[in-house]
């Protein structure tokens, strides 16, 4: 909130202010510099008091309005995005937001201050869905709720691109993480999965680059491809006991990953499993691994030895991807019997 003595707004003034939501701007303000908030990807409300006009999607006034979901004006009016499309929008008096279309409620935003929220149970007695909701920082997901909603190939997801989230706290009644549903979330470290779930979407946590732990229960039983992919914080990773494969690409690009032992129960591992782990030094397979994805450890510099917890017989007997030994930094496999060399 700015004072009634501010007049100009100067360049870069707000730039990359990533987890700003909301501002005022105040009738003594006169002019806004360019840049003044190039980068305020969640600055979705603007109480707007000045004579200055602004456009939501527009990059004038310093980009203020570039990434704005509504504009209140002096007089009270509301301007939203996309209110062309003919959708209706409603905003609660506890600062949520909600699209409704053909008689389907979404939640798409969050306009409040509270640091910590809950997600209400309905709107107005009705059920509704999540979608790419933006501007919640910690949540609370309320009981009751049974899937988490996934999107495509195409994005999309109930947090897809929500980069003020910080926390989610999922219930006991959550069965499904689908597809994408926290992509992108790139300031999220905390996130609980509660042993209710059973399956986990395609990139369900892909770009959730500051996430450096995380617990699958042994209650889920099929995981997608992406899963983690670019998530360059994470160091710690449990998998279930019971899951018996490493899908395609699940850890690609975990730089911050170190050391990884695959759980004895998996048979096989995934195509570009872990691509481009540019830091990872110590793998360890079980000898229940029968095949190895293609690619599966491209790109991984630091990794000069495999531990394989079998004898070399074992290990002649995996199927390897197509060209293997062409993507494998290593030089050699460690079995329980002796040394394997790769060419």
């Amino acid at each position: 909130t700015l004072g009634n003595n501010v007049k100009n707004i100067e360049v870069c003034a707000f730039t990359s202010c990533e987890n700003l939501n909301s501002i005022t701007i105040p009738s003594s303000v006169t002019s806004i510099g360019s840049g003044a908030f190039n980068n305020c990807d969640t600055l979705y409300l603007i109480y707007n008091n000045s004579d200055l006009k602004f456009t939501i999607g527009s990059e004038g006034n310093g980009e203020i309005a570039k990434n704005a979901e509504l504009i209140v004006d002096k007089n009270g009016n509301k301007t939203y995005r996309d209110a062309s499309s003919g959708f209706e929008y409603i905003d609660t008096d506890d600062g949520f937001r909600f699209m409704k279309e053909y008689g389907t409620y979404t939640l798409i935003a969050y306009l409040g201050s509270e640091d910590t929220v809950t997600l209400p149970k309905d709107i107005n007695g009705n059920p509704y869905e999540l979608w790419c909701v933006q501007g919640l920082r910690n949540v609370i997901i309320p009981e009751g709720w049974s899937i988490i909603e996934g999107g495509n190939v195409f994005g999309g997801g109930a947090f897809y691109n929500s980069k003020s989230l910080r926390s989610v706290t999922l219930p006991n009644t959550i069965t499904e993480i689908g597809a994408n549903a926290f992509y992108g979330c790139s300031n999220l470290v905390s996130i609980n999965i509660p042993d209710s779930v059973t399956t986990i979407g395609d990139s369900a946590f892909g770009g959730c680059s500051s996430l450096t732990s995380i617990t699958i229960p042994n209650s889920v039983k099929k995981i997608g491809a992406w899963v983690f992919y670019e998530c360059n914080s994470l160091q710690s990773i449990i998998l279930p006991e019971n899951l018996n494969y490493i899908p395609n690409l699940a850890f690609a690009s975990c730089n911050a990953l170190i050391s990884f032992t695959i759980p004895d129960t998996i048979i096989t591992i995934g195509n570009s499993a872990f691509d481009y782990c540019k830091n990872l030094t110590n793998i360890t397979i079980h000898n229940s691994v029968t095949s190895i994805g293609n690619r599966a450890f491209v790109g991984c510099s630091s990794l000069t030895s495999i531990t394989f917890e079998g004898t070399v017989e074992e290990w002649n007997a995996i199927t390897l991807g197509i060209d293997w030994n062409l993507y494998v930094p290593a030089t050699e496999v460690v079995c329980s019997d002796g040394v394997v060399k790769l060419s």
